[in-house]
């Protein structure tokens, strides 16, 4: 009788000692984990990304612009420079027209 009363005796100190450990050790993780301060990293972190998606999309398009932008100037001068190539063929060739025409009578006079 007296063993079954020790043994419970001990068994009910070991649950109670078991189960204040695992409070101890919950209460001192707590203080080093903080669930709140992990939530506010976790924020943090998630609004860096956005920031530097918004950053990276703001990017793009000015790049896109310049591009355009660029792209259409570069038409322009091409149109320019074709169109001043044409007349200056042009003009050559309205020359060597009227050289030719003025040669073509004479040598039918001959």
């Amino acid at each position: 009788m007296e063993t079954v009363i020790l043994v419970s005796v001990l068994s009910t100190i070991g649950v109670v000692a078991v189960l204040l450990s695992v409070a101890v050790a919950f209460i001192k993780l707590k203080r080093k984990v903080d669930v709140n301060d992990l939530e506010r990293q976790i924020r943090s972190i998630y609004e860096s990304i956005e920031y530097e998606r918004r950053n990276v999309s703001e990017e793009l398009k000015n790049v896109h612009y310049r591009i355009e932008h660029d792209n259409n100037n570069i038409h322009q001068v091409i149109d320019n420079v074709r169109s001043n190539v044409y007349g200056h063929i042009d003009s050559r060739v309205d020359k060597l027209e009227s050289k030719i025409k003025l040669i073509t009578p004479s040598e039918k006079d001959k």
